[in-house]
């Protein structure tokens, strides 16, 4: 039954998410300096692996997210004009859909900007692989002709995780540089002689 469903419904509409990349002109020109960042970003980290995403990147991150989001307001005008405030019309769906979006990047903001949440959460939700293919699947939702429903949204998850296993790949096929390789190596011998040290005080304990 749920094969089926994925099958007959969900697939349909991610193929159709994944065509609007290139299909749709006016898409393709707004998404594009957002793949070419996420890529660079990949790069970036995945030479230099023994770094990560600080608090000043997940800021950046948060406030990239609100103004890809509130720009695509314009998009929604010159599409909808005045019908982009008509209760139940597409154009106000979209416009409603990206305004929470907006809402939720102003709270990251905060959020980051006082250190709000914990680093490991903020990394999680901030981080330039989750907000570089959230921004890509947002404007591809509200800048394109399609409807956004349950399916679509359903769609929409799934392609953010093919962005996401990307933009892994990416990082994971750049070779590290000779400095991060050494760094890494470094922490992989502490965090064995860490394990190593708290096995030894279990087993003086058990003795």
């Amino acid at each position: 039954m749920l094969g089926a469903y994925l099958e007959e419904v969900i697939f349909p509409q991610v193929k159709e998410l994944l065509v609007m990349l290139w299909r749709d002109e006016s898409v393709f020109w707004t998404v594009l300096p957002l793949v070419v960042s996420a890529v660079m970003i990949q790069v970036y980290f995945g030479r230099n692996r023994d770094e990560s995403p600080a608090w000043n990147d997940l800021f950046a991150n948060a406030v990239i997210l609100t103004f890809v989001t509130a720009s695509l307001f314009h998009s929604l005008m010159e599409q909808y004009g005045n019908s982009l405030w008509v209760i139940g019309t597409v154009g106000f769906d979209k416009a409603l859909f990206a305004a929470g979006f907006v809402i939720l990047g102003v709270f990251l903001i905060a959020t980051d900007l006082v250190h709000g949440l914990p680093l490991r959460l903020a990394k999680i939700i901030c981080s330039p692989i989750f907000m570089s293919g959230l921004s890509i699947i947002i404007v591809v939702l509200v800048q394109s002709a399609v409807i956004i429903d349950s399916v679509t949204v359903s769609a929409a998850i799934l392609v953010l995780f093919v962005l996401m296993g990307v933009e892994k790949l990416v990082r994971y096929v750049i070779r590290p540089s000779e400095q991060a390789k050494s760094v890494l190596l470094a922490d992989k011998i502490r965090r064995k002689k860490h394990l190593h040290d708290i096995f030894l005080k279990k087993k003086k304990r058990g003795g």
